[in-house]
């Protein structure tokens, strides 16, 4: 049975992370480490995990957020860069942003979904 079959309404719910799994990673990197049943969320899929869990990021310590599931791309003299978009608290808001799919940073890590396991 498929999991829109098994769930009742308008909304599906699926098994998801907010960054711990791949902290640390590129969201580049944390593409290729994915698990073959899992994929990378998006800016609005966080963004609607983040109003049902406010207190995700409440502190600039709080681990950041990258939307692995999208990418930006901002042409600049020619040359293509290809960024995602991220969540992070900074001056005592929550912003929204984007920044490079190969950046390392410690304080990031990449959101994602799991497909569930069908029999």
């Amino acid at each position: 049975e498929q999991p829109a079959e098994q769930q009742p309404g308008n909304i599906l719910i699926i098994p998801a992370q907010f960054g711990k799994r791949h902290a640390g990673r590129s969201v580049r990197r944390a593409r290729v480490m994915f698990t073959a049943n899992e994929f990378g969320l998006g800016a609005f899929a966080n963004g609607c995990m983040l109003l049902a869990h406010p207190e995700r990021i409440t502190r600039f310590e709080d681990l950041c957020i990258d939307a692995a599931g999208d990418e930006y791309n901002d042409p600049v003299d020619g040359q293509r860069w290809f960024g995602a978009p991220l969540w992070y608290f900074y001056g005592g808001k929550l912003l929204f942003d984007t920044h490079w799919v190969s950046s390392v940073r410690g304080s990031y890590g990449a959101a994602s979904g799991f497909f569930p396991q069908l029999a």
